[in-house]
């Protein structure tokens, strides 16, 4: 079962969007402490935003951050891990993009200009594209919604009176945001060029997988949730993960870790060393399942690109 169907099945039957947008306001607004969904996968406030966004039948979303001067996606929902890479925008282009405070549309001719940040699978789903400017503390953030092509139709006012409450759950989320590094993958050549710069100062590099077949495998999550839950898993060792120390995420959904030392590392410890730096997002159960698997101690430039090359 889904997380949607999940909703489904424990909270109302949802006949359209506007129903539902509706539905949950008079949730919110009349401060019903019973509606709330336990996570399977993620914790609060990762989880509250993919639930939100489910239970109100938005088709795609996501919060765009700011942080040294651009802005990248935080929080997203059914957006593949291609589109969250490209996410990493400027300020001026977004204040030339969303010249109000108000909801802003573009679709047709005037989505080309935001094509740049989808890929081309999503480019083919998305019909029109609502953006805003959304206060969360003290920082101007962007939230981002997107109709398909089967229902173009959003309710903004209605929109408008939940988003509040799905903003106090993730404020202090976004007021701790402090990426070291943009969400996007690096270059090939960027790596190559950080397996260099940690061979001139430590004299080996051991190389991990982290094994993520209970994500993958799984017959609950769909796949829309599955590269959410495996792009957040992502975004959070990229953040944990300090240079010349690399991780990056191959092109068959491995996730993997170049760390750089003059002694072995005890793989053991490292896994509770990430387990720590995920706990504030994800549950137990699912730090549970994260294994790392070491896949050698490599000393030379040559093997160690070879590693990177496995799985590509």
């Amino acid at each position: 079962m889904g997380l949607l169907q999940y909703i489904n099945l424990h909270y109302f039957s949802k006949k359209s969007l506007n129903v539902g947008l509706l539905r949950l306001a008079q949730k919110y607004l009349s401060n019903d402490s019973s509606f709330t969904c336990e996570s399977f996968i993620l914790d609060t406030p990762f989880f509250q935003f993919h639930n939100f966004s489910s239970e109100i039948e938005l088709f795609k979303t996501a919060l765009f951050v700011p942080h040294n001067n651009q802005y990248t996606i935080l929080f997203s929902h059914n957006f593949d891990n291609v589109t969250i890479q490209k996410s990493v925008s400027t300020f001026d282009f977004w204040n030339g993009m969303l010249p109000a405070a108000s909801w802003i549309s573009f679709s047709g001719s005037s989505l080309a200009s935001l094509s740049q940040f989808f890929s081309e699978s999503d480019r083919e789903e998305i019909h029109t594209v609502h953006a805003k400017w959304i206060c969360i503390g003290s920082k101007k953030c962007i939230f981002l919604v997107c109709t398909s092509h089967n229902h173009n139709v959003l309710d903004f006012t209605s929109l408008d009176d939940v988003i509040p409450a799905l903003l106090t759950d993730i404020t202090p989320t976004v007021n701790n945001y402090m990426p070291d590094t943009s969400l996007q993958n690096d270059s090939f050549n960027d790596i190559i060029s950080q397996i260099h710069d940690g061979l001139r100062v430590f004299t080996k590099a051991q190389c991990f997988d982290l094994a993520n077949d209970f994500i993958m495998e799984s017959d609950i999550l769909t796949k829309s949730e599955k590269k959410y839950i495996l792009f957040e898993l992502f975004c959070r060792l990229k953040f944990a993960t300090v240079k010349p120390n690399i991780c990056f995420l191959s092109n068959n959904h491995t996730l993997k870790l170049i760390i750089f030392s003059h002694e072995e590392i005890d793989s053991d410890m490292y896994q509770v060393y990430l387990q720590q730096n995920m706990e504030d997002f994800f549950s137990t159960e699912t730090l549970s399942n994260f294994t790392i698997i070491s896949k050698g101690v490599f000393t030379t430039t040559t093997d160690i690109e070879s590693y990177v090359l496995s799985g590509e």
